[in-house]
């Protein structure tokens, strides 16, 4: 029921999936040079999250611009804004988060470091925290 599948990696990469090559669209430049980067040091910590970030928006804006007519999407939270808005303007539905709500994964961790007497800077900034209150 897969009508197409993109990804920020090289079809190689995808090649245990079992998915045909026909239906994968990849979009690798930036990722590659983002994992190649961190896997081999050359990205300065201040630069990962900006980075990541920008690899993320970049494939997102890709994707939507790029996605055929469907009726589900299954976008990963990080790369699915766009997308998502696409696929509702198709009619379609987006689905699969993919992982917890940022917000119960900065509690969950705050809650174990405490546990353990860690220090923990937290996934969320206390004004982050505060405007995801306000718009949840």
């Amino acid at each position: 029921m897969l009508e197409h599948f993109f990804t920020g990696y090289p079809f190689f990469m995808m090649r245990n999936e079992g998915l045909p090559r026909e239906k994968v669209t990849n979009f690798p430049l930036l990722m590659t040079a983002y994992v190649a980067l961190q896997r081999y040091g050359l990205l300065p910590k201040r630069a990962e999250r900006p980075m990541n970030r920008w690899v993320h928006e970049t494939l997102d804006a890709y994707v939507a611009a790029n996605l055929p007519e469907c009726d589900v999407v299954f976008a990963l939270s990080s790369s699915g804004l766009r997308v998502g808005g696409s696929a509702q303007q198709q009619g379609g539905v987006v689905c699969d988060h993919g992982s917890t709500h940022i917000r119960y994964q900065d509690a969950l961790l705050r809650e174990e470091f405490r546990h353990w007497g860690m220090r923990f800077e937290g996934i969320l900034s206390q004004g982050r925290r505060k405007s995801m209150r306000k718009r949840i």
